[in-house]
């Protein structure tokens, strides 16, 4: 006897056998699917062809709508006596600053400024505890856009700390100021300044959390981090014209793990969000670096961030 195929559809002909054909984004996992999560979206573990994408693996069985998690990896940070400054490229969401930070082993004493680029969020500055020499009690959580800055005393030159998670492939919470921005690497780029930073010029029609975002003349950034030698590379760009052509100047190979300060001026191509900021993201998915082309404006309405005025407390 003859039966249709858990996913599929048959039509009857006349002269010959019927017609059969699965279709991909239904919810039933067909023996020509690869996966099938009940919708024709990329960048979500099944593709919109309905292929396991990189980085994701399926938990479900067939017929099915399919289920799929990201695979995790460990992050290893380099930390050195002094300061560090390094972010994570692993999603630990779900642990404080506090506990991450007290699994550093022989920690004597630190202190630790974490930035972000989101509304409304303070900075997390905490120093740790003289008698436990550990970080107290604090609820505040890790974050995908978190940059550390971390004062670190130990007996040794380095010391490692691990953590495990999923890793990052998008981060679009990201709200960019007129000023100064301290913003994560969250993967490795090869001779390429532009990934790293911000998704620009265009977006995709089914990606809400994008926002067009284009350099121009005097952005400039200002990479912090240590290398594995423990030095403090001095790397930096600004926006101009090289070869008749608006750009960083300098191609430069990013690691994730490593942080920079993104410095931006106000432009007439900018519209603000909330509170003044800049809806952007970090992504390194295809469907947004298929968009990464023409990444500089020319407008001529910009202008630098005006410096403080001095001024005298009493």
């Amino acid at each position: 006897m003859c039966t249709v195929e858990c996913g599929f559809e048959c039509e009857p002909t006349t002269n010959g056998p019927d017609e059969c054909q699965s279709e991909c984004g239904d919810g039933h996992l067909a023996s020509d699917e690869a996966c099938d999560d009940d919708n024709d979206s990329d960048d979500d573990g099944c593709s919109s062809l309905c292929e396991i994408e990189t980085g994701w693996t399926m938990t479900s069985g067939p017929c099915e709508q399919s289920k799929l998690e990201q695979d995790e990896e460990e992050q290893t940070v380099t930390l050195f006596k002094g300061i560090n400054y390094f972010s994570f490229w692993v999603n630990i969401e779900d642990q404080t600053i506090p506990f991450i930070l007290n699994n550093i082993q022989g920690m004597q004493h630190a202190s630790v400024s974490v930035f972000n680029a989101r509304s409304g969020i303070q900075a997390f500055i905490s120093n740790t505890d003289p008698n436990s020499n550990k970080f107290s009690r604090h609820d505040t959580y890790q974050h995908a856009d978190n940059v550390y800055v971390l004062n670190l005393q130990i007996p040794t030159t380095s010391t490692d700390l691990k953590v495990t998670g999923p890793v990052y492939q998008k981060v679009a919470t990201v709200g960019l100021i007129v000023g100064i921005n301290w913003l994560p690497v969250i993967f490795d780029t090869i001779s390429n300044s532009v990934p790293a930073m911000p998704i620009q010029v265009a977006c995709s029609p089914d990606d809400t959390t994008c926002r067009v975002f284009k350099y121009v003349e005097h952005d400039k950034y200002q990479r912090m981090y240590r290398d594995s030698s423990g030095q403090i590379p001095t790397s930096n760009a600004e926006i101009g014209v090289t070869q008749n052509q608006w750009n960083w100047g300098k191609s430069e190979n990013f690691a994730r793990g490593q942080t920079y300060k993104l410095v931006i001026v106000a432009d007439t191509t900018r519209q603000s969000g909330n509170a003044g900021r800049i809806p952007v993201q970090l992504n390194n998915l295809d469907s947004a670096n298929a968009l990464r082309i023409d990444s500089y404006s020319t407008s001529s309405s910009r202008r630098r961030p005006t410096p403080a005025k001095n001024t005298t407390r009493v």
